[in-house]
């Protein structure tokens, strides 16, 4: 047994080392995870039954609680119509999501045993990420792909060039075909999104109709219904000094430098230095990565002004206390559009972005704010958007028009009752059956008083 034990620790550190350093090696653990992974499911499978009750949720491979998928979830939890659902979290990491409580509910590590029980046995599985390849969707199962944003860059079988250091270019187009297959739903928030989703995943006219739920983004019915004491707790519990303008800069993932079981491997191109000397006394800086990206920024000197916050789950936190959006090519504009609050563009690597790794489906001259390149257009950009009182003007009114105009209060309620069945569970249905046999007899005996006069 020790030289087993011995054995198994030399193997892993052997593992763990080539992941660490960032050699073309990880491809080979990457390929026999997914082989091993896939035949332990394919047995569960056999064993398991798929439960009319069960309801799986995930986003972004597990990295968090957030997005659509919660926005879904959350739903479902106050909805009277579908108490009878039980429901699974996937994660990677169970100890941080120790405060989602509920008697309902069950969270599950990903890669684990109960993972593969919880992906075979589900009657829903809802996700806003490209579904695994070791859990292939059972016939009988529902499949609902929320994705995670509109897409400004190309996507799937819409992608020419690919700088992924992941994937190769004809691994994307068939992950892309693979996912068309499965899903029985693919949330869109608007007419231009779903074009681009038709392409990007293959679908035909008749897959279109059938799968397409063009209904609007429920990652962003948060966004209509936070009140301003939210705000104001947010701030405090993010530490935010009291009367200092927040600017937001979150980035899009630069799928470059990846490194399996990590992340892609970014770097901020701030000066932030530069923006420290100019802002620190009136505004503070949040950075909030990419859910796919593992990144360092620096620390200790920018204190109340620098704030690292992408271990936040739900950017909409970030939103609602941000002042000022700076991003690139990410969805977030779309979804902070929804606010309609000044948003600047910083491309600074645009030309390289463009020809090396992700084109675009949308010029950068068509968005609703300046564009910018260099780290002295940013600051300029910002001290005006900072010392000016902001009104959305037509370019932003009709940037709104053409890709936010399906989200509100209620997406998320558009989508459960589009593609997810009522189910009340047995004590309520049966309360309700006999609140209703009550009404019935006294119908009847109401009947008879009326015949009897």
């Amino acid at each position: 047994m020790g030289i087993w034990k011995n054995y198994k620790r030399k193997k892993a550190a052997k593992r763990r080392a080539c992941l660490e350093s960032g050699s073309k090696g990880w491809q080979r653990y990457r390929t026999k995870d997914q082989k091993r992974g896939l035949r332990l499911y394919k047995k569960i499978c056999k064993q398991t039954e798929i439960s009319p009750d069960l309801i799986v949720f995930e986003a972004y491979q597990g990295k968090y609680y957030t997005c659509s998928p919660k926005a879904i979830y959350e739903e479902l939890l106050e909805n009277p119509d579908y108490t009878g659902y039980r429901f699974a979290w996937i994660v990677n990491d169970p100890d941080r999501h120790k405060y989602l409580k509920n008697d309902r509910l069950t969270i599950v590590k990903r890669g684990s045993r109960s993972y593969y029980e919880a992906m075979a046995g589900a009657k829903y599985r809802i996700a806003n990420f490209l579904n695994a390849p070791t859990v292939p969707v059972r016939d009988g199962q529902i499949y609902i792909q929320t994705w995670h944003g509109t897409p400004m860059k190309c996507l799937g079988l819409d992608m020419k060039i690919n700088g992924d250091s992941a994937y190769e270019l004809k691994e994307i187009h068939a992950q892309f075909r693979r996912e068309a297959k499965q899903m029985k739903y693919l949330v869109s928030p608007s007419a231009d999104a779903t074009e681009k989703f038709v392409s990007a995943f293959g679908l035909t006219e008749e897959e279109r109709k059938q799968k397409v739920l063009e209904v609007g983004y429920p990652r962003n019915v948060k966004l209509f219904t936070y009140t301003e004491e939210e705000v104001a707790e947010l701030r405090e519990f993010y530490g935010i000094p009291e009367g200092k303008k927040v600017i937001l800069y979150a980035p899009t993932c630069r799928e470059t430098g990846y490194r399996y079981g990590y992340g892609y491997a970014n770097e901020i191109e701030l000066d932030v230095e530069r923006l420290w000397e100019r802002f620190k006394d009136t505004a503070c800086l949040l950075v909030r990565w990419h859910p796919m990206v593992d990144a360092w920024i620096p620390g200790a000197k920018y204190r109340d002004f620098l704030f690292k916050l992408d271990k936040v789950a739900d950017i909409n936190r970030l939103f609602v206390i941000s002042d000022i959006l700076v991003t690139d090519y990410s969805a977030a504009m779309f979804d902070f559009a929804n606010l309609r609050r000044p948003m600047i563009f910083y491309m600074y690597d645009r030309e390289q972005y463009q020809k090396e790794i992700r084109e675009f489906y949308i010029e950068p001259e068509s968005l609703p704010g300046p564009v910018v390149t260099s780290n002295e257009a940013l600051e300029e950009a910002l001290d005006k958007a900072l010392s000016t009182p902001f009104v959305a003007d037509e370019k932003y009114r009709a940037f709104c028009e053409k890709y936010t105009y399906l989200d509100d209060a209620d997406a998320a309620k558009r989508v459960i009752k589009a593609a997810i069945k009522p189910l009340v569970a047995p004590d309520e249905a049966e309360r309700e059956e006999a609140g209703q046999d009550e009404v019935s007899q006294e119908a009847a005996a109401t009947k008879e008083d009326v015949i009897s006069l």
